[in-house]
């Protein structure tokens, strides 16, 4: 594989010819592309060759939102990072968004699937074995995360000898390029976020060369852009709630003084300030002592509805619904709830198809995979109309749960293709 990589000013975009400096940065940098020979398959690195700084601890109040989203939608000089490091302290830290994102994504990425010979129900079982990779659950995952996230750009980082009977090399990892690294709107990666200059990766030297894929639209900013929002304003309920719980949530010791000598009554407030410790104290016969209980007790539900309400708009955003995560509902609604979050699950399903019959396979078909003529499709269960077939299938014990197959990406038998459709 020659992947005699010279860079030609012509190549450069008009604002990158002028800047010698910067032409010279890109040049030291894809020089070891040159280096690679027939026998060696894999790019240059990309994730190698980015200036890592120790990420700041974002700032987390709506002004500071409002501004990172007029930063990254300005139209002369978007800039994502600013907001990526509000998005990734929601992603890290909020219970309710990880629970809801992960059943988003695991709900699509852990569905069956096959590559079927084009227009007909016959899977190709070699061309599936392929798939059943952790590059690709990783693959689909960082497409389903794009969802969150907005634009990605994945690399095909690392390619190893097949033992596959038709192909040399197959992908052994695929890597997500930092998106704070990334300018979607400029078709740009940038080695340091500081960059004004960068790599024009839609250039079909650099793509191919660096064996990169584009996923999301370049200006979208992703569902997290609104859980980013609600989770500011919970945590200004949790705050709140804290200091509630600090001021009333134990009773006040209120001391009646029958002096107003400062010494002693210097004594009393230091008796009163290690009550809660020792629980006793020493009183003239004239002093008295009374605990007096709040009298709002139902007032924390101020704050647990804010919250709740905070949750409640992230499950809508995400999987359309609320009574999948933690909502209590009746039966009937809850059913009603599942069926609009599969909606979700199919719509998903239906994009990722897309995006990997479109872009993922005949990339894959130009690096030697002997995927011609096939397309990838997702699979659902259905029963199987004729009850006979089906106790013949289970009597050898192979068979006997064919709800439990095929999860996860799992090979389907022929004696189950049956049971499979390609839901579209």
């Amino acid at each position: 594989m020659k992947l005699g990589l010279s860079l030609p000013k012509s190549l450069l975009p008009d604002f990158l010819r002028a800047d010698k400096k910067a032409i010279a940065k890109l040049t030291t940098e894809l020089e070891t592309l040159k280096k690679q020979s027939s026998s060696v398959k894999n790019p240059k690195r990309v994730s190698l060759n980015l200036s890592q700084r120790r990420s700041y601890m974002a700032t987390m109040q709506q002004d500071e939102l409002k501004a990172a989203v007029l930063i990254a939608r300005d139209p002369l000089r978007p800039r994502r990072s600013m907001l990526l490091a509000m998005y990734d302290e929601v992603w890290e830290n909020d219970g309710h968004l990880i629970g809801e994102s992960r059943k988003a994504i695991l709900k699509v990425v852990g569905s069956p699937f096959g590559l079927f010979k084009l227009g007909t129900q016959e899977i190709d079982e070699q061309a599936t074995r392929l798939f059943q990779k952790k590059w690709f659950e990783d693959y689909r995952k960082y497409f389903q995360e794009a969802n969150f996230f907005g634009h990605s750009l994945v690399q095909f980082a690392e390619w190893v000898k097949s033992e596959e009977k038709g192909m040399e090399w197959e992908v052994k990892r695929v890597e997500l390029i930092p998106r704070e690294h990334v300018r979607p709107e400029e078709g740009l990666f940038v080695l340091d976020v500081s960059d004004e200059v960068g790599i024009p990766f839609r250039e079909e030297k650099f793509k191919k060369g660096l064996m990169l894929i584009e996923m999301g639209d370049s200006k979208y900013l992703g569902l997290l852009c609104v859980a980013t929002k609600e989770f500011i304003w919970k945590n200004y309920s949790r705050s709140d709630w804290s200091r509630h719980s600090e001021k009333f949530g134990m009773p006040m010791v209120a001391i009646k003084a029958a002096t107003d000598d400062k010494t002693e009554l210097d004594k009393l407030e230091q008796m009163a300030r290690n009550f809660g410790e020792n629980l006793w104290m020493i009183l003239d016969p004239e002093d008295e002592i009374e605990l007096k209980e709040p009298t709002f007790k139902d007032s924390y539900n101020i704050y647990k509805e804010l919250a709740a309400f905070a949750n409640s708009e992230i499950s809508k955003a995400i999987s359309g619904a609320t009574g999948t995560s933690d909502e209590k509902s009746f039966v009937g609604a809850a059913k009603v709830h599942e069926d609009i979050l599969n909606e979700f699950v199919e719509a998903n399903k239906r994009a990722e198809t897309y995006h990997i019959n479109e872009e993922l396979l005949p990339f894959l078909r130009e690096n030697g995979y002997p995927i011609e003529g096939l397309e990838f499709r997702y699979m659902s269960y259905q029963d199987n109309e004729d009850p006979e077939n089906d106790d013949a299938e289970s009597t050898d014990g192979k068979n006997a749960n064919p709800k439990k197959k095929g999860q996860g990406g799992g090979l389907i038998k022929k004696s189950q293709q049956a049971r499979y459709r390609y839901r579209f």
